[in-house]
């Protein structure tokens, strides 16, 4: 209930908030600094005394697709971008989020926030949102791939003047690849994008996929049987298909468009989930410079329960070693960005 009190400041989205009081009294708050990190003056006034802390708020959501899960004090100097996957059952809304919390023991951590951000310091974390539900979803992958565009590229300029890097789980990685390749032929027309979408392109220093079917899941064709019998399932399930020519066409596009500026690297899962393995070794393989198996499940493989899980710490060295092996110079008004020897040792297409 605290935004709702702000003086002079429509909130828009979540805010998270770092101080817990459980007080009975009248209080008043007002703003005094800007999103999205907020810090308000709350008094309580109680039958005997006057309380005035600090309290602050994280704001999240910055639209409707993105979140901003994390911005560092100083200069932004990267920018990553989270993509959550496939939602089986119920909504996608609360995904960008859901996707990336571990539970330990009695805490729910947000790991891209609370573990990701402090330890690498200067990057801006970003976790998008769109329609992926299974069933009766909405949005078809050109949609989807146009409205994340138009968030990530023409209002948040992500990558304008740094590198960024793409995180998907599942289908966000799918969809991460439809982004870079509208952003691709954007960048190409002579439209009011394409300054943002050069930029966008020039400036991707990577890709890590979590148990991404880049060749299709065989559970995807069983679910779209299934979900026939309450109206259909929705229109991104068929790019999670077993020999899906939607999909080959987006993968070739992608593997065309960026096969000489990308190292792309995949974690994928060795245990079942509900009794079965959803992506298999070879489906999460395809087209990957280098992926390790993780002793994880569909579910668990993007939710480290620490800083010492694999899941967490392929991502971090992959991230460290894109970050530091892209070069950027200026030219004009671009950055462009080169790898060299981004993972030594590893020939492109080889999985060890």
């Amino acid at each position: 209930g605290w935004s709702s009190s702000l003086t002079g400041w429509q909130p828009r989205g979540l805010c998270y908030c770092a101080v817990s009081m459980q007080l009975t009294g009248v209080y008043t708050v007002t703003q005094s600094a800007a999103p999205p990190e907020i810090q308000c003056t709350c008094t309580i006034q109680t039958a005997d005394r006057e309380l005035t802390a600090a309290v602050y708020f994280h704001m999240l959501q910055v639209d409707d697709a993105v979140a901003v899960l994390y911005e560092p004090a100083g200069k932004v100097e990267c920018d990553i971008v989270f993509f959550h996957g496939l939602q089986l059952i119920g909504g996608y809304q609360n995904a960008w989020q859901d996707t990336w919390t571990s539970t330990i023991g009695r805490e729910r951590v947000l790991w891209p926030r609370e573990w990701l951000g402090p330890d690498l310091g200067t990057a801006r974390i970003l976790s998008v949102s769109y329609d992926s539900s299974a069933c009766k979803g909405k949005m078809n992958m050109t949609n989807i791939g146009e409205y994340l565009v138009g968030s990530l590229c023409w209002q948040l300029e992500v990558g304008k003047g740094r590198p960024v890097i793409l995180v998907g789980h599942s289908l966000g990685g799918i969809v991460l690849k439809q982004v870079c390749n509208m952003a691709k032929k954007e960048a190409t027309w002579n439209t009011i994008l394409t300054e943002a979408c050069k930029d966008f392109c020039s400036n991707i220093a990577g890709a890590f996929f979590y148990a991404t079917p880049h060749a299709g899941a065989h559970m995807a064709g069983l679910a779209d049987k299934a979900f026939s019998l309450f109206g259909g399932g929705g229109p991104v399930l068929e790019y999670l298909k077993v020999l899906s020519e939607k999909a080959a066409d987006l993968n070739k596009d992608f593997r065309l468009q960026f096969k000489d500026t990308l190292q792309p690297m995949a974690v994928y899962e060795t245990k079942p989930t509900h009794g079965f393995i959803i992506v298999s070794e070879a489906a999460a393989k395809t087209d990957m410079h280098v992926a390790f198996p993780l002793n994880e499940d569909h579910i668990s493989i993007c939710k480290p329960t620490s800083k010492d899980a694999n899941a967490y710490r392929h991502l971090k060295k992959y991230l460290e070693a894109s970050l530091k092996s892209f070069k950027v110079s200026w030219s004009g008004t671009h950055f462009a960005g080169s790898f060299e020897g981004l993972l030594p040792g590893l020939q492109a297409g080889s999985c060890k």
